[in-house]
């Protein structure tokens, strides 16, 4: 993900590592925020507490990276949207392959 919002936020100035430090502050956030998320909708038996509760942490993903790159201009948002789902991809078939590849040995 970090290569990612490092192409698509070129201008900025930010280099890889810089990035890499953002992203692991917003992660450790939405990972604290989905946790408590999920201990609601497990205490109170209501699974839909933990599913709107995922959902509020991927927009403060998308938002925390939008106020980083600041301007507050909107296209930023949709940017780290972008960055944000183009992250998820790669990582998703990065492991498939790694499987295949270890299947395949």
């Amino acid at each position: 993900m970090a290569l990612w919002t490092k192409i698509f936020f070129y201008k900025k100035g930010f280099n890889i590592f810089e990035i890499f430090v953002l992203l692991s502050y917003i992660f450790g956030v939405f990972f604290i925020s989905a946790l408590i998320f999920l201990l609601i909708g497990k205490l109170f038996n209501l699974f839909i507490i933990a599913q709107v509760g995922i959902y509020l942490v991927q927009v403060y993903f998308v938002w925390a990276i939008g106020q980083f790159f600041g301007e507050k201009n909107f296209l930023n948002y949709v940017k780290s949207l972008i960055c944000l789902f183009l992250g998820i991809i790669t990582y998703k078939y990065s492991l498939v392959l790694l499987a295949y590849l270890i299947h395949l040995f």
